[in-house]
């Protein structure tokens, strides 16, 4: 199967693993370059997606290639883009939204710094009112001191202003 794995890769714009990245980076608590059951079990447990532990243990193993009982950056970006076909491959934009909309809590369109400080707790990443109010600045364009999804968007592409 690693062919498969080297073809999606290839497909793969440099925005969406950049996404994959983070996101692997954010699902690998303690840093050991590598997803384990119970790190996957947390990320379930913390979105409120109910799972037995068959189910993450058949997740794990059929994107294990090498047979080593965790998930490693490789294998998450393979898995990650065989979820995304199956699915119709959303743009990069609807993939955007989707966190957008897993930030914004609400619904009403902003990011707040209440929001962010939620979700990132939620993933285990305890950030200071200094640090959220950090990453505001950086992509609030209009002062609001909210983040909307066409800010969102222009910091995640990397397009914003320093």
């Amino acid at each position: 199967m690693a062919g498969k794995k080297s073809r999606f890769e290839k497909k793969l714009k440099q925005e969406q693993l950049a996404v994959y990245q983070e996101a692997f980076a954010m699902f690998d608590k303690n840093g050991d370059g590598s997803i384990s059951f119970e790190e996957l079990s947390m990320i379930f447990s913390s979105l409120n997606v109910h799972l037995s532990a068959e189910q993450i243990k058949g997740a794990v193993e059929a994107f294990d290639t090498d047979d080593d009982g965790s998930v490693s950056l490789d294998e998450f970006i393979a898995m990650m883009e065989s979820q995304a076909v199956a699915k119709a491959q959303p743009s990069f934009e609807e993939e955007l939204r989707q966190v957008f909309d897993m930030f914004d809590k609400d619904g009403d369109g902003q990011i707040t710094a209440a929001e962010i400080h939620s979700v990132m707790e939620k993933f285990g990443q305890k950030l200071s009112e200094e640090e959220i109010a950090m990453m505001i600045s950086e992509a609030d364009e209009d002062g609001d001191g909210e983040v909307d999804f066409p800010e969102f968007m222009k910091l995640m592409r990397g397009d914003v202003a320093r």
